[in-house]
């Protein structure tokens, strides 16, 4: 899904479409969809990205993995570095960030409030530069 406010443009993009679960490795089926945000966010100029990931409030159970924070910043960092495949995109406006359980927008009561919580977001900040004449 997608949504405008005043931070910015978010992209948010559900687990189970770029995960398997308990993993940070990206599915190859979901690397075409990041190739495609990579060749959106190329601008000129440059905009600032945020890619952030987040979980359920479940403890994640693999050696890979000590915590869920652990799991969402894998998952972010991983994602981030599918969108860099693109040689036109600057690592240097890219920033990766997890937030564990620590940021819901769905309860974790349920398996559908979980699963909506289990995401990834990509944040496009607004261009802040001064245009002048």
């Amino acid at each position: 899904t997608t949504n405008l406010s005043g931070e910015g443009l978010k992209i948010t993009i559900l687990d189970d479409a770029l995960f398997d679960s308990g993993s940070a490795d990206v599915k190859e089926s979901a690397r075409n969809m990041g190739r495609e945000i990579a060749n959106f966010l190329v601008s000129d100029p440059p905009r600032n990205v945020e890619i952030s990931g987040h979980t359920d409030n479940r403890p994640i159970h693999n050696a890979q993995f000590q915590s869920n924070w652990h799991l969402s910043v894998m998952r972010a960092v991983n994602f981030m570095q599918v969108l860099l495949e693109n040689d036109e995109l600057d690592p240097s406006f890219l920033s990766a960030k997890g937030y564990g359980e620590f940021q819901p927008i769905e309860t974790n009561e349920t398996r559908d409030g979980r699963a909506k919580n289990r995401r990834v977001e990509v944040l496009i900040l607004p261009n802040t530069e001064l245009v002048q004449d």
